[in-house]
C-alpha cells in the first residue's frame, strides 16, 4: 500500500512538473539580444507607418476595427535592395538620424533582420515618451512585432514562404490586418522583450489570451501563400 502510494505520489508530482514547463515555455517570449549602440534622447514623432487603421490610443476599451483585403488586393512588388543597408543603419544610428534610420528598416520590410532593427529604434523611443504619446508608440512597436511573427512564423504546421518569395510581397494589405493586443497577447511575438511585456501589462492589462497572428488570420495568410505560389 505504501509503495502504492508513492508511486501515485511521483506520478503526480512528474503531471504537475510536465504541465508547468509546458505553460512556462508557452508564455516566455524568445528574446533576440541584438547589439546596438545606445539611442539620444528624441522628441520627434516615430516616422513607420504601421497602418492607418491604428487609434491613435489603444487601450482594453479600442480597439482597431479589422478591414480584411480582398484577394484581388494582394499585389507582389520588390522591396528595395541593397546588401548594405545595415551599414546604411548604422551610420544613421551613430549620427542620431533616427528617422532616416527608421526609414532604412522599412525599406527593407518584410525581412526578420529590418524587423527587428525597427523594434530597437521604436522601444528607444518609447523609453523616451510619457503618457499618452508613450502608450501610442507602444501600440505601434507591439504592432510592428505581430506583423514580423505574422510573416515569419517558424511553426510546424504553418506554410512558409522563401525569402525571395516574403520580398515580392505587395505589404499594404497588411495595414488593415486587426492585431489586437486582448486576442494575441504576447507570448509567440518574438520580438518583443520583457521591459515592453511590462509596459504593456501596465496600460493595457493581461490579455484574455496568447495565439500566433498567424493563427487567428490563417483564411488571410492562405490568400497570400496562393498568390505568391
Amino acid at each position: 500500500m505504501v509503495a502504492f502510494i508513492a508511486i501515485a505520489t511521483g506520478l503526480a508530482l512528474l503531471v504537475a512538473t510536465v504541465y508547468g514547463l509546458h505553460r512556462y515555455q508557452t508564455m516566455e517570449v524568445e528574446y533576440n539580444v541584438d547589439r546596438s549602440i545606445p539611442l539620444p534622447p528624441i522628441d520627434q514623432k516615430f516616422p513607420l507607418n504601421l497602418g492607418s487603421n491604428e487609434p491613435a490610443v489603444t487601450t482594453r476599451r479600442s480597439w482597431a476595427p479589422f478591414t480584411p483585403a480582398e484577394p484581388e488586393e494582394i499585389e507582389f512588388k520588390p522591396v528595395k535592395s541593397g546588401s548594405n543597408w545595415q551599414r546604411e543603419l548604422l551610420a544613421a544610428k551613430e549620427r542620431g538620424d533616427l528617422e532616416r534610420a527608421a526609414q532604412i528598416c522599412e525599406q527593407q520590410f518584410p525581412l526578420w533582420s529590418a524587423y527587428n532593427q525597427a523594434c530597437i529604434i521604436l522601444r528607444g523611443h518609447v523609453a523616451d515618451a510619457e503618457g499618452e504619446y508613450r502608450e501610442q508608440l507602444l501600440l505601434r512597436l507591439y504592432r510592428l512585432a505581430a506583423l514580423a511573427e505574422f510573416l515569419h512564423d517558424k511553426t510546424v504546421a504553418s506554410t512558409r514562404l522563401s525569402v525571395n518569395q516574403l520580398k515580392e510581397l505587395d505589404l499594404r494589405p497588411l495595414e488593415g490586418l486587426r492585431l489586437d493586443y486582448a486576442e494575441l497577447g504576447y507570448a509567440h511575438l518574438r520580438l518583443l522583450r520583457k521591459h515592453d511585456i511590462k509596459l504593456m501589462v501596465e496600460f493595457w492589462g493581461k490579455p484574455q489570451r496568447h495565439l500566433p497572428p498567424r493563427e487567428l488570420h490563417l483564411g488571410f495568410w492562405q490568400e497570400i501563400v496562393d498568390r505568391a505560389s
